[in-house]
């Protein structure tokens, strides 16, 4: 028998009709519209005893409270800022979203990609995210900045031979040791 879930601090709402147990044992209260968004957990409350209101998924990865709470973040219209600390978590909810199928959240994590992308996101691993969430616009610009990134730090002495054509040697040349 599982220990009695832990309720989350902010997700606590009595008026929210169902909970939603993570696979870490955190217990969030969710409103049924924001369950069915996903078909797959409106038929998951379809299939509940009417008595029951408690949902558990199961999958360690994508199931932990940070996701569900991230999840739940965007549903509330919270502030969620993808920053490095949360890339980790920000992929789980893009697996959580594509296997719960909640197809209205997918345009948003692509915009916070994007802005990401913009400001200081980590190329390779924002092209990851990016495949993730099949946005080709986001691969391509992460595949940009990470090859702005390369030549802007680069001084080319240590690029490979014949790497750089003569018209980017010769604005290489004028950039000098500062560019």
């Amino acid at each position: 028998m599982t220990p009695d879930p832990q309720i989350d601090e902010v997700y606590q709402d009595a008026e929210a009709e169902y909970t939603l147990v993570s696979s870490d044992n955190i217990a969030f209260k969710v409103h049924r519209h924001h369950l069915f968004l996903s078909s797959v957990f409106k038929d998951m409350v379809d299939a509940l005893d009417p008595s029951c209101t408690t949902i558990s998924p199961t999958d360690e990865y994508m199931e932990e409270a940070d996701t569900i709470r991230y999840f739940l973040d965007i549903c509330h219209h919270k502030a969620t800022a993808l920053i490095w600390d949360t890339y980790g978590v920000f992929r789980a909810v893009i697996s959580f979203v594509k296997n719960y199928e909640i197809h209205l959240i997918e345009p948003f994590l692509r915009l916070q990609l994007q802005k990401h992308i913009e400001g200081d996101g980590r190329a390779r691993y924002c092209f990851i995210l990016a495949a993730e969430l099949a946005d080709i616009e986001c691969a391509a610009r992460s595949i940009e900045k990470a090859g702005e990134m390369v030549f802007e730090n680069n001084d080319g002495t240590n690029a490979p031979k014949k790497w750089f054509i003569n018209e980017q040697i010769h604005d290489r040349a004028k950039l000098g040791p500062s560019g």
